[in-house]
């Protein structure tokens, strides 16, 4: 399951986690706390995949998600086959992860 979240306080709670694998996540530029939200999903979901967005190029914002585990950092706009491949290696890789935890049984 996916859910696109453009701002985690009020579109998201904690507990509706357990049904998600992806969050895609717009960061917001216009309040200066653009990875605040990435924090808050880290407090509450830990090992949750999020795909970050962003609607311009920032190396200290881009180096801040990925410190907190952002997997991919999109510069909006792109193109929809670019997060169709994402989308799709992140389930392949998923599939393959739990075919190696099967068969280590």
């Amino acid at each position: 399951h996916t859910r696109l979240v453009s701002d985690w306080s009020s579109d998201v709670c904690s507990s509706d986690l357990d049904d998600f694998d992806l969050i895609i996540l717009d960061l917001n530029f216009e309040n200066g706390h653009i990875t605040e939200n990435i924090i808050k999903i880290r407090k509450s979901a830990g090992d949750i995949d999020i795909v970050a967005m962003a609607n311009a190029h920032h190396r200290e914002t881009e180096q801040k998600a990925r410190e907190q585990r952002v997997i991919y950092y999109m510069i909006k706009p792109f193109e929809f086959h670019e997060l169709r491949s994402i989308l799709d290696h992140l389930s392949n890789r998923k599939i393959k992860n739990r075919l190696w935890n099967l068969a280590c049984f």
